[in-house]
């Protein structure tokens, strides 16, 4: 009797064979109180999800814990793109010296060229982040992470199917959700959904006041109670508050984490 194991290949996701298929597939998993925010109730997300996982040969659930979305745009965890570039069989070096850090990508179809990519306190301040947020709370890692997405934009762009950014780069760029223009009325007949908020809170241990914070900063305008906001607002704070967490080096939770004075700069516990 043969002892050898018989290796079965299984696939990333259902293979279907019609868009109808795919979007009832994209239902299915849409429904489920697991998923991260921007794709609870989002068949549509879900099925970019499940497009970008059939690029990538990775699975939708993959793609859709390591992405983040902030105000309707894509981004991927740094760790994501570690693995990526790797999975790819080019070589990834990453150092920290003398408040420098370095990341240096060598493609495996081109190993005699390195792409160099350094990040350091004046570079960061330069760009307005250092003093903020977990640029207090970890200067090194978002030091490596911002040289490591650079250095994999310049050099292997094609490994993360499009996305290219992480979570604390998008935060930076993209512009704030503004106010849906609603009366009372509407607004009574169409009540939003606190499960994202919800969801978000028990993925990430953070308390309330500190989701009026990321609120606030992503709306860009002071945010004193949750009851106001609209469920695009619900939404993209949902995704701050998760894409901060992937951000936390030390995987703390955000109970933990210290409020940064945005005029003084100063951290208070």
């Amino acid at each position: 009797m043969s002892t050898d194991i018989e290796h079965v290949e299984h696939a990333a996701q259902p293979q279907v064979a019609s868009l109808g298929e795919q979007m009832e597939y994209a239902r299915a998993l849409a429904a489920s109180t697991i998923l991260p925010p921007a794709f609870q109730r989002q068949p549509a997300n879900v099925l970019i999800a499940m497009e970008e996982a059939r690029t990538l040969d990775e699975s939708p659930w993959t793609i859709m814990q390591e992405m983040a979305v902030i105000s309707g745009k894509p981004s991927f965890s740094a760790k994501f793109m570690r693995t990526r570039v790797r999975k790819a069989g080019h070589l990834l070096r990453e150092s920290f010296e003398d408040g420098v850090a370095r990341c240096v990508i060598i493609r495996a179809d081109d190993p005699e060229f390195e792409h160099v990519a350094e990040w350091d306190r004046a570079k960061a301040e330069k760009h307005g982040l250092w003093g903020k947020g977990h640029w207090v709370k970890n200067p090194q890692l978002m030091l490596s992470n911002r040289a490591l997405s650079e250095c994999v934009r310049e050099a292997c762009y094609e490994v993360m199917g499009g996305v290219g950014y992480t979570p604390d780069e998008v935060a930076d760029f993209a512009e704030p959700v503004r106010p849906a223009n609603v009366t009372v009325s509407e607004h009574r007949d169409d009540r939003p959904d606190w499960g994202v908020i919800l969801n978000a809170m028990k993925a990430t241990g953070a308390t309330q006041q500190q989701v009026l914070d990321v609120a606030s900063r992503i709306l860009g305008r002071q945010v004193a109670t949750l009851g106001g906001l609209t469920q695009a607002e619900l939404d993209a704070t949902a995704s701050a508050l998760l894409a901060d967490h992937i951000e936390d080096a030390n995987d703390e939770p955000l109970v933990d984490a210290e409020v940064v004075d945005e005029a003084t700069g100063e951290v208070q516990q």
